[in-house]
């Protein structure tokens, strides 16, 4: 049998037969079921910078805050 070049492609893209080629299984889970926690941390650039666990210096808790900013801007300000 001829080998097939198999090249990389987003997840979305799999059809039923490569998955069965590649011997993978889809199950669906929630993140709890996953992760095995349902204990998850502020997932927001906010949540971050004000984490106990954080051990960023002045400057990089700042750069955080612009990118919260830029990706969240509030009336009256500029956006990307």
């Amino acid at each position: 049998m001829a080998q097939l070049l198999r090249t990389s492609k987003p997840g979305s893209d799999w059809t039923a037969n490569e998955l069965c080629a590649c011997s993978i299984t889809v199950v669906p889970q929630s993140k709890e079921e996953f992760f095995g926690t349902i204990d998850f941390p502020d997932p927001s650039l906010v949540g971050f910078m004000v984490a106990e666990t954080n051990a960023a210096d002045k400057r990089t808790k700042q750069l955080l805050r612009y990118l919260d900013l830029v990706m969240d801007p509030r009336i009256g300000q500029e956006g990307c």
